[in-house]
């Protein structure tokens, strides 16, 4: 196999590797807009990944009297917001088939985005 070849074919995996992780992203999305359920979590940790990696946030809310832990990555510039939201209680929207399905709710275009009316504070977080 020639390298002109072999870089095309690099090429076009990296391509499949991206637009599978965009389907996906797609398609639990609508997942949580089809089946829609609403509840508050407490965020527990944030952290940030090595080098430019995604910051995460994990959080856990109750659902039936059982603790739902999730994670959510929020972007590799956004690990200063972790230190004003630990400890504190957001709302979240989650897919009623499948809990751990769940976005955490810290952007105004979140609260629009699920149908709701964003608070008039959202403590800290509108620098995100």
């Amino acid at each position: 196999m020639s390298k002109t070849n072999k870089i095309i074919l690099a090429t076009l995996f990296v391509f499949l590797f991206i637009l599978w992780g965009y389907v996906r992203r797609c398609y639990l999305e609508n997942k949580i807009l089809n089946n829609k359920k609403f509840s508050i979590c407490k965020v527990i940790e944030c952290s940030k990944g090595i080098r430019a990696a995604q910051t995460s946030i994990d959080y856990c809310f109750l659902l039936n009297g059982k603790e739902i832990y999730s994670s959510e990555s929020i972007g590799a510039s956004n690990f200063i917001l972790c230190s004003c939201i630990i400890d504190k209680k957001y709302n979240i929207v989650f897919d009623s088939l499948n809990p751990s399905n769940s976005k955490i709710l810290l952007k105004r275009s979140d609260f629009y985005k699920f149908g709701l009316e964003p608070p008039d504070t959202l403590d800290c977080v509108p620098y995100y």
